[in-house]
C-alpha cells in the first residue's frame, strides 16, 4: 500500500480535515533536465527558465520522492524552507494527456484544490477555468471517496478529478 493511500484509508477512518500548513507552489513546470552538481550530492533541476539547485536536505518532498526528466515539477518555499512535489505523466491510457495525483485526499478551496500530501501539510493548486466539481462535497469541504484522482496541465492547474 502506497503512502497516500495509507494516509487515505486512515483519514477515511478518522474524518479527514484541511491540513494545517497549507502551501502554495512558487513554480510548476516540466521538468526538461536534471544535471549531477560535480563534488557533491546535488542536483540541479531545469523548469522551464529556472534552475533550482536540490540538496539531501533541502527541499523535502511532500508527495513522490524522485524527480525524473520529464515529471510535473510543483516547487515552493515556506518560511526557511523549500518542498516540491513531482508529479508523473502515464504514458497511456485516458490521463496520457496531463500530469496525475492518485490516491488523494483532496479538498475544495474555491477556486483551488487543497491536496492533503502527510499529516498536517497539503498543497493548494489551482483549478483551471474549465474544471467542474465532479460530485457533492463531503461536509469538511473534502471530495468523496471515490474522487481520488486528480489530473494536472504543465502549469500545474486542476484540468479535473475522477476515480
Amino acid at each position: 500500500m502506497s503512502v497516500a493511500a495509507a494516509a487515505f484509508a486512515l483519514a477515511a477512518c478518522v474524518g479527514a480535515s484541511i491540513p494545517r500548513d497549507i502551501y502554495t507552489p512558487d513554480l510548476a513546470g516540466p521538468v526538461s533536465q536534471i544535471e549531477q552538481v560535480p563534488g557533491g550530492p546535488n542536483e540541479r533541476v531545469h523548469v522551464g527558465d529556472r534552475v533550482i539547485d536540490f540538496s539531501r536536505d533541502d527541499p523535502r518532498p511532500l508527495g513522490g520522492d524522485r524527480i525524473a526528466e520529464g515529471d510535473l515539477l510543483i516547487y515552493g518555499r515556506m518560511d526557511t524552507s523549500a518542498w516540491f512535489v513531482p508529479v508523473a505523466q502515464p504514458e497511456t491510457g485516458p490521463l496520457a494527456d496531463c500530469y496525475v495525483i492518485s490516491d488523494a485526499i483532496a479538498f475544495d478551496d474555491g477556486d483551488g484544490v487543497i491536496i492533503a500530501y502527510e499529516a498536517g501539510a497539503g498543497v493548494r493548486l489551482p483549478k483551471a477555468d474549465a474544471f467542474i466539481t465532479p460530485a457533492d462535497l463531503e461536509d469538511n469541504g473534502s471530495y468523496p471517496d471515490w474522487v481520488d484522482t486528480f489530473c494536472l496541465d504543465a502549469r500545474g492547474q486542476i484540468l479535473g478529478a475522477s476515480k
